[in-house]
């Protein structure tokens, strides 16, 4: 690290509020972010985050609290995260694209007291008021609500809130082992599960990334990923934070804007989804191609075949690595030490294997489940908010299971192969197939249903939705896409839709067989969505959301 960091070489156990108090006193009038015009410095950052710690503790949030944000990439989003680490409060981070049971899902099993909520989603979280008994204050940005009230729930705009504050905002007894966050990931089947991180785990794979990245006060930190997503925090937030370093925060991905905003923003690092590397290198060349100062990216799952082609055009670096929501980041290539095609070799502090069903390590070149054991304390998951069952699930025989495939070659590489569970993957988002199928399982006219992923022309997966009408029903396509638009989130509405008259094939433990599915794809009896996405988006800008 840096010798400017904050943190020492090493030292990396902390606080997000300390973290930020400490770069606030070194960097202080020193640009911090900038965002669609607006340039916020390290020192207003550290009295927003203050000013919004305050306004909790006045709202009667508690360290232990949970306080849900579901924010657009904005300014407001940090000063909201910041401030309730800084009284010991948890983030729960809130896809923007939740909607429906979902929604309602994460907001109740979180137990969220407050939610700082974007004008636009309002209506979709108060649908759910009623059985959200545990929430208490919705705090509006970038408008002004209906109402003050909605039933037993008080509505503020954020101006108004963040006038509750006090002169100052008294000392919080804050540890690095405490929970920071509740991330709600769908990397499995079943509902999505509340990881539960604590700080000196975000911060720890922060100063992960300014070791292996080599980021400095000089480094433009671009993302255009959503803040929601551990991605943007971890990777580009903390490292500017430890580093002295700016971040650009884009407001979503497009690919058609990408090089102009990267060029205005003078970024020198972006991360990305592999998604973005395959749009991007299908964009007509131009004389600009190079004609910008990124020197490096980090992400995973860029198409193998076109890793070398996108850096010789645009004169980019591109590392790729691995990580998940549970673990940070155990596996990356470093920019001196790369293998096309690899998601690189262990990083110190982790013990990566691969072991087959018995838990067994398999031999050099042999698929096997990634499991992984940190050889530092606290910087794996806590466990699932709520799910003893499930953490010990995945923490058996003293290793975190991943749920993933992976070989590794003689030299200590990685190669990712697929997921061992039943998950998709789709523009950069996991979905649990089981959630689609509960949503499409409450239509009146749909039996049984199994959503599956089929390979896309990009990167990633689409989702193939299998449906068995019940008897005397005739449900068509239109209507069903129509019922998943409404219910789903944008990325789950499946791509293809397969009505079949025969019950789904089925093993004699009653599973449905989905191996069978997949192998037969959309078929030609499939019917394609096209033309319509409940995201006023186009596709090309859809691979960031």
């Amino acid at each position: 690290m840096p010798s400017e960091a904050v943190l020492q070489p090493g030292v990396h156990s902390s606080t997000l509020a300390s973290v930020l108090a400490l770069a606030g006193a070194r960097w202080n009038d020193r640009p911090f972010l900038s965002w669609d015009g607006e340039t916020v410095t390290y020192a207003a950052l550290c009295r927003d985050a203050d000013r919004v710690a305050g306004a909790l503790l006045a709202a009667g949030v508690a360290k232990g609290d949970a306080v849900a944000i579901m924010l657009d990439n904005r300014p407001e989003y940090l000063a909201a995260w910041f401030g309730a680490s800084r009284i010991g409060a948890i983030e729960v981070s809130v896809n923007n694209a939740f909607k429906g049971e979902i929604l309602r899902y994460v907001l109740a099993h979180s137990d969220a007291r407050v939610l700082i909520c974007q004008i636009d989603y309002l209506e979709q979280v108060l649908a759910h008021s009623n059985d959200l008994t545990q929430l208490r204050h919705v705090v509006v940005v970038g408008g002004e609500p209906r109402a003050r009230r909605s039933g037993h729930i008080d509505l503020t705009v954020w101006s108004d809130f963040r006038d509750l504050a006090g002169d100052s905002v008294p000392d919080c007894a804050v540890a690095p082992t405490d929970v920071a966050q509740i991330s709600y990931t769908s990397g499995t089947t079943g509902r999505s599960k509340g990881v539960l991180i604590s700080h000196n785990r975000i911060v720890q794979t922060g100063a992960d990334m300014v070791d292996l990245r080599g980021i400095d006060t000089s480094d433009v930190l671009y993302t255009c990923l959503p803040l929601f997503h551990g991605n943007a925090k971890y990777l580009t937030v903390v490292p500017a934070l430890l580093a002295g370093a700016q971040v650009a925060l884009g407001k979503r991905f497009s690919a058609s804007g990408f090089w102009d905003e990267v060029r205005a923003y003078e970024a020198t690092q972006f991360n990305y989804l592999g998604v973005m590397i395959a749009i991007l290198g299908k964009q007509r060349p131009g004389p600009r191609d190079r004609d910008h100062q990124l020197r490096l990216g980090w992400g995973a799952g860029a198409p193998h075949d076109q890793i070398d082609t996108f850096e010789a055009r645009f004169g980019v670096t591109l590392v790729e690595g691995y990580g998940l929501t549970e673990a940070g980041i155990p596996l990356s290539n470093l920019p001196s030490e790369r293998r096309v095609g690899s998601c690189g070799k262990a990083l110190p502090g982790y013990e990566v294997q691969l072991v087959d069903e018995d838990d067994e390590p398999v031999p050099v070149g042999a698929v096997g489940e990634i499991v992984i054991r940190p050889q530092r304390a606290n910087t794996t998951m806590l466990g699932y908010h709520k799910m003893p069952e499930e953490t010990l699930e995945r923490f058996r025989n003293l290793w975190l299971h991943t749920g993933d495939l992976a070989r590794m070659d003689v030299d200590g590489f990685f190669y990712f192969v697929d997921r061992a569970k039943d998950a998709i993957r789709r523009r950069g988002e996991n979905i649990s197939s089981q959630e689609i199928e509960v949503v499409l399982n409450a239509h009146p006219d749909v039996l049984e249903s199994a959503a599956v992923p089929v390979p896309s022309e990009l990167t990633d997966e689409d989702v193939l939705a299998v449906v068995h009408p019940r008897p005397g029903s005739n449900p068509t396509p239109e209507a069903l896409f129509a019922y998943c638009e409404e219910n789903m989130p944008y990325f789950w509405v499946p791509r293809y839709l397969r009505i079949v008259d025969e019950p789904l094939p089925r093993t004699q433990t009653n599973k449905i067989e989905k191996h069978k599915l997949r192998a037969v794809g959309p078929g030609a009896d499939a019917f394609e969505r096209k033309g319509s996405s409940p995201q006023p988006r186009t596709e090309e800008e859809t691979g960031g959301a």
